[in-house]
Order: structure tokens, then C-alpha cells, then sequence
């Protein structure tokens, strides 16, 4: 912290009126607390900014520090929580400081929750809580008899308050591994392992943030998604689920890396077939389960794969205010592209169980055809307006996949104006079955560009374009 700190200061500093503004901007501490400056402090900085500051800064974060802990108490009293949410420079959303303290199991616990979730969010957060008791056993209640059956271990991503946790653990699961990265929620954390001392294991990592651990070990060789499931025995994808996952899902990036994992066969899916009981916004579920009619922006790459590998049903309709943080409030403007989406069932969040398809390698593809099958769907969805017999007959203007394959597609009632986002995923995957049963297949020039993008991915540039829920994403940070 000192290092971030002094890189700040260093350019500005000048008095201790300057360190102090910055110091109170990093360190969040409010401007109505009375800090007073050490004089040894302004001491060292005039003679020597070059070691001197260094001291200086060092000799002020102590202060300020310890007048930021006087200043934020450790009391669970409503009136301490209050009168440091009314102190505080950060514009906390009155609704829901309001729907907060509507509730009494969580006056005692406002103080340990993180300020930033009690703002309204435009775009999407770093991850979501449930903060409604109500809505916690209506969830469980819904997945329990599915999650306790085969006795698989049990990760539940972004515990928080830890609510889901005892709902589960009275609902019979035996293992609990709670997935939890937030140092604000630790204390509920040590309350629960103390109370549950043999079902309950916490890790400190949020798995839904495994695609950045992914990348890693995928750069240095490291272990670091495997030794979060070292709990975990590796077993056949034909057999029962290898273990079960419960969450609140901010975005869309962890249903992209558990594709990925079962195209490439590394990570979570490479030990077996996992479940998913997951709680998403309408916007996220719209974007996985839309068809070619419900509009080229929503119907991507991501969509057609998702809908080929899993098997998914929609169990229930959560309210959204049981979930920090809300999001914000929107206008409907008409011109906006996800002003469709977002206003399917407003105010409610979907619970959805998500289970790869047990017959998939018979059924959809086998497992050599399987990275074929990702490049082809997700190249030729990179525009949903690429048209199906140009696009396979010329990639480029100096390639040619397959000249001439349009007759054969021309007989089967398709016309040279079919795009492929015209197609539903049943449909793109029968395209690809005929692509790659012809005898030109396996001396086209497919293999050579989806070799030099697998390189490309290695290396971490993915030249495959992006998906409709990137572009939504964007939409709503805007």
C-alpha cells in the first residue's frame, strides 16, 4: 500500500495539506475526521523529498489508519452503522440502506458488508450476495432434494452472509466447500466452519473468477484450478455428476469458460460431468436460450454452444431485491439494442439448473470433432449475417474451403441468401456434420486457421471475434 501510495503522492506533493487530501482520497477515510499531522512528518519531507517522503507517508498511514478504525468501530449497532453510512463521502443508494434495515437478522451484520454493495451497479459486478433469509431457503427448498442425491462434494461460489450455506447444510449436504475471495465476509465465514467443523471447507478464491486462474496456469504451468478442487475424484462423463455448484452469477464470462473447459477438456471439466445451480438475471438466461427470431444482436457464438453441450431448466423466479448489489435504475430509450432484454421480467432473478449433456459424445459430436465443431460455430457466427455457402465455399479472397459445396447444400432446400444466423443450433450443427463428412474436409484450409487460432489463444490473443453478451456488457457500461 505504501508503494501505490507514494507513486500517487510523489508528483504532487508539496505540503502536508497535499498528502493528507490524498492520503484521506486512497485510504477512504471521510474528510469530518480530525487527523492531526505529525510535525515530524513535514520535517522529513522539505529536506530530502527523495527518502525522506517514504518516512513521511509511513508515519501518516499509521495515523491515519488508526484514526480510520476509531472512525469505523467494530460495534454492530444500528446507530454506529447508521452514523457511519451518513458520514461517509460514498452516495449509498437510499432503497437500499431502507430495504436493509427493514430487516432485523441484518442490522447487526450492515457494519461487515462491503460499501460498494450498497450502491446501485449500471454494469455488471465483480459478483453478487444474497442478503434475504426468506430468499435463501426459497432457493434451497427448490434445489435440495437435487443437490443432497449421490452425495457429490457441494461448492457453493460467493457464500457472503452465508445464508444458502446453513439452508443447504440443514438440508442434509454432509460436504460444503464455500468458495468465498472477501476478506469483509471472514467472520461469518469462521462462525460457520466453527459451527460445522466437519462439513465445511473455505476457500479463498472465487471460482467464478477461473478463467483468470486458467489463464495463468495456462502461461507458468501452474496448478491453481486443480488445487481448488483437489477435494474432487475425477471420474467418467457418463457417470453421475462429479460434484455440484451453487451461485449467484454476475456475468456471462463463467458460462464461457466452462464451454471452453469441456472443448479443450482442461479445468472443472476435465474431472467429469459438473452441476450447475445457478441464479442469473433474465438478460444473461435470455442471451444463452435465445433462438435466430429473438434478434441477431442477442443470438451469438455463445448461445448456439451453450445450447448444444447443456441440458438446462428454469426451476424459479427470485425477487432481485434479495441480491446485493441492485443494479440501476434504467430508462427505456428506444433506439438502446438491450432495452428488449432488460425489460424481460424486471425485478426477479432466474434460478436455473445447467447439466452438460450425458450423451453428448453421441449424440452431438465426438470428442475428436469437438474443437472442430467450437472454431466452426464460433467463426462463423463472428456476424450473424455471414451467409452459409459463401462463407464454406471462400474463407478469403486468396482460399477456398470447399469450392463448390453450395449445390450440395442448394439440394437439401438451402439458398445462397441462408445466413447463418438464420439457423438454429440444431440446424448449424447439421451444417457441420456435412461439412466435415465431405472428402475435400481433411485437405481444406479449415484445419490450417483453426490451428493458427488455437496458437493465437495460447498465446492469449483469440482472433475469433466476440459474443453478443461482450457487446451487451459494453452496451451497459456506456
Amino acid at each position: 500500500m505504501c508503494i501505490k501510495i507514494f507513486r500517487k503522492v510523489s508528483s504532487s506533493m508539496r505540503n502536508t495539506y497535499c498528502v493528507t487530501k490524498v492520503l484521506f482520497q486512497y485510504l477512504e477515510v471521510p474528510l469530518s475526521v480530525n487527523i492531526r499531522i505529525s510535525s515530524v512528518m513535514h520535517e522529513a519531507i522539505v529536506p530530502n523529498r527523495t527518502s525522506a517522503t517514504k518516512v513521511g507517508i509511513q508515519t501518516d498511514i499509521r495515523q491515519t489508519a488508526v484514526a480510520r478504525d476509531a472512525y469505523s468501530g467494530t460495534k454492530k449497532s444500528t446507530s454506529s452503522v447508521n452514523h457511519k453510512l451518513e458520514g461517509s463521502k460514498e452516495k449509498f443508494s437510499k432503497d437500499v440502506l431502507e430495504y436493509l434495515n427493514s430487516k432485523d437478522y441484518l442490522k447487526s451484520v450492515l457494519y461487515c458488508l462491503p460499501q460498494k454493495l450498497l450502491k446501485r451497479k449500471r454494469s455488471n459486478p465483480d459478483a453478487l450476495y444474497t442478503v434475504d433469509r426468506d430468499v435463501a431457503k426459497k432457493l434451497v427448498d427448490v434445489i435440495a432434494l437435487d443437490v443432497v442425491k449421490g452425495g457429490a462434494p457441494v461448492f457453493e461460489v460467493n457464500p457472503g452472509l452465508g445464508f444458502i450455506s446453513r439452508e443447504l447444510l440443514a438440508a442434509g449436504v454432509q460436504r460444503l466447500w464455500l468458495s468465498e475471495s472477501s476478506l469483509a465476509f471472514s467472520q461469518q465465514l469462521k462462525d460457520l466452519k466453527t459451527e460445522f467443523t466437519e462439513k465445511i471447507e473455505i476457500v479463498n478464491k472465487d471460482l467464478f473468477t477461473l478463467p483468470k486462474l486458467a489463464f495463468q496456469d495456462n502461461q507458468d504451468g501452474g496448478s491453481r484450478v486443480r488445487s481448488l478442487f483437489r477435494g474432487v475424484p475425477k471420474s467418467e462423463w457418463k457417470d453421475d455428476p462429479v460434484m455440484k455448484i451453487v451461485g449467484v452469477l454476475p456475468s456471462l464470462s463463467f458460462i464461457k469458460y466452462i464451454i471452453q473447459s469441456h472443448v479443450f477438456q482442461h479445468g472443472v471439466m476435465a474431472l467429469g460431468r459438473p452441476e450447475f445451480y445457478f441464479v442469473m438475471t433474465p438478460a444473461h438466461y435470455f442471451c444463452l436460450t435465445c433462438q435466430p427470431g429473438d434478434g441477431y444482436f442477442f443470438y451469438r457464438s455463445t448461445s448456439v454452444l451453450f445450447q448444444l453441450i447443456f441440458e438446462w431448466c428454469l426451476l424459479e423466479k427470485l425477487p432481485r431485491t434479495g441480491f446485493l448489489p441492485w443494479e440501476m435504475k434504467r430508462g427505456t430509450k428506444r433506439w438502446s439494442k438491450v432495452a428488449k432484454v432488460h425489460n424481460i421480467d424486471p425485478g426477479t432473478m432466474y434460478l436455473v439448473k445447467i447439466v452438460p449433456r450425458k450423451n453428448f459424445f453421441q449424440t452431438v459430436v465426438s470428442a475428436d470433432q469437438l474443437q472442430p465443431l467450437w472454431f466452426f460455430v464460433r467463426h462463423n457466427l463472428i456476424s450473424r449475417k455471414n451467409r452459409v455457402i459463401p462463407q464454406l465455399e471462400i474463407y478469403s479472397l486468396d482460399r477456398k474451403w470447399i469450392p463448390g459445396c453450395g449445390s450440395r447444400f442448394i439440394v437439401d432446400g438451402m439458398t445462397i441468401f441462408t445466413q447463418f444466423g438464420d439457423l438454429t443450433p440444431q440446424e448449424i450443427l447439421t451444417v457441420f456434420h456435412k461439412f466435415i463428412s465431405w472428402p475435400e474436409y481433411g485437405v481444406c484450409p479449415f484445419h490450417a486457421v483453426m490451428e493458427t487460432t488455437f496458437m493465437r489463444m495460447e498465446s492469449g490473443i483469440d482472433s475469433t471475434g466476440k459474443d453478443s453478451d461482450d457487446e451487451i456488457e459494453e452496451d451497459e457500461e456506456s
